[in-house]
């Protein structure tokens, strides 16, 4: 009575948090063999200029989770490589707007590449049948990513 119970979902359909650890243990492990640093905040922050398009380095912070000075630097790095742009935004002077360059993209695409790559040998010492599994499941994985980046960007654009 005194303590609060979480509600936990249950029945066949329900997600389970191993589900959605596993998911991350699988990315860390196939970022590891292709030879990218876990946090690697390289591609994480291209990632995310990529998929939220151009956005204040003040939303970058909030999304990374990182101290504006720190995203600042971050950022700065990114631009003299030539991975991302800065520009004022034309509705607050005081604002940077960031947005990933087609050399992001491509940095983003190799890194994609690579950790796709680095996993197929292990994954081709799966059975048939549960190769055939992880393809059927990836459609709703997909759908997964789609509904938790809609309630990300609810949350963090201003």
């Amino acid at each position: 009575p005194g303590s609060r119970a979480r509600a936990r979902p249950r029945g066949r359909g329900a997600v389970d948090k191993r589900q959605v650890l596993t998911c991350g243990r699988i990315q860390r492990l196939a970022k590891r063999r292709a030879g990218i640093p876990p946090s690697s905040v390289t591609w994480r922050v291209l990632h995310t200029l990529e998929v939220m398009g151009t956005i204040s380095t003040g939303t970058l912070s909030r999304v990374e989770g990182t101290r504006p000075t720190t995203t600042t630097d971050i950022v700065e790095r990114l631009e003299r490589d030539g991975l991302v742009a800065r520009q004022r935004d034309p509705h607050d002077a005081r604002s940077r707007l960031v947005e990933i360059t087609d050399a992001g993209r491509e940095y983003c695409r190799n890194c994609e590449l690579s950790v796709g790559e680095s996993v197929v040998p292990a994954l081709n010492m799966l059975s048939d049948r549960d190769r055939d599994l992880l393809m059927r499941v990836l459609p709703a994985l997909r759908r997964a990513v789609e509904v938790l980046s809609e309630n990300d960007e609810r949350t963090t654009r201003n």
